[in-house]
């Protein structure tokens, strides 16, 4: 076999996680009765799990590989920025996102919609 191809298992796997995301979508597809209750999943969505999606979207693959490299060259103020992820993080669950919920119903843009017009 060539070290080149991709095994069958592997085939099967990614199949198998298409499958079952596609299901997923289908299920929660019944539930939507408009495109608002799409976006804003019908505001069922807790502040925690909003906070968690903001932090992931914070840390990538691009972090864990810069902030050691940076360590080992000698300046570790990579470090304390990232210890200040998890500070910021509770500030957003607990603050920033029951505002913008209360204010901001799907995006930054309708809120300067909103605010200042159409033109803005």
């Amino acid at each position: 076999m060539s070290t080149n191809s991709i095994h069958w298992v592997d085939i099967i796997i990614v199949l198998l996680t298409l499958v079952f995301t596609l299901g997923v979508g289908i299920y929660a597809s019944r539930k939507n009765n408009s495109s608002d209750a799409y976006f804003s999943g019908s505001n069922k969505i807790p502040s925690w799990a909003i906070g968690l999606s903001i932090f992931a979207t914070l840390i990538s693959s691009v972090t864990f590989l810069s902030y050691p490299s940076a360590a080992y060259k000698g300046n570790w103020i990579l470090l304390v920025q990232g210890l200040m992820v998890p500070v910021v993080l509770i500030f957003l669950i607990w603050a920033i996102v029951p505002l913008f919920r209360k204010m901001i119903r799907l995006s930054t843009y309708e809120y300067f919609e909103r605010r200042f017009g159409l033109a803005a």
